[in-house]
């Protein structure tokens, strides 16, 4: 699961090792930290793997992310993203997003919006062509329920 928040950008997978457990992993380790200071895991529970795609990481027990992610969701109070991570503070400090962070969100928001598919247009024509009577909803429900 790929994630941004004001605290940075994670991708949270399983922990194979420790069943119950996630490894929330960040290119950075600000990101990490904060993660931690969020959850009150202790620093010297962070692995630095320079050798991976994601060099800073920390194991958690799966309770702890979501809660992280609920308690992220729950303190959203801006009405735009980007704006808030160049405004942000931390604490009463500057969020320490440098520039070239600040670039690859944008960056990411760009490839988003231009490659993600189908645009609503497509679904506009996905509406008419399936009618009335709920059978894009069925589609959709059994595509993601199986």
């Amino acid at each position: 699961m790929w994630t941004f928040t004001d605290d940075g950008f994670f991708s949270t997978v399983a922990d194979t090792e420790n069943e119950g457990n996630v490894l929330v992993r960040g290119r950075d380790e600000r990101s990490i930290m904060r993660f931690c200071v969020r959850c009150t895991v202790p620093f010297d529970q962070i692995q630095v793997t320079p050798e991976r795609d994601y060099p800073v990481r920390v194991s958690v027990p799966q309770q702890d992310w979501v809660n992280y992610v609920s308690n992220r969701a729950e303190n959203i109070d801006y009405p735009d993203f980007k704006t808030h991570c160049k405004a942000s503070t931390y604490n009463g400090h500057h969020s320490g997003f440098s520039r070239q962070s600040l670039h690859a969100m944008g960056a990411v928001w760009a490839v988003m919006f231009e490659q993600w598919f189908p645009r609503p247009d497509e679904y506009a024509m996905l509406l008419k062509a399936c009618g009335t009577g709920g059978e894009l909803e069925r589609r959709i429900t059994e595509e993601v329920l199986g």
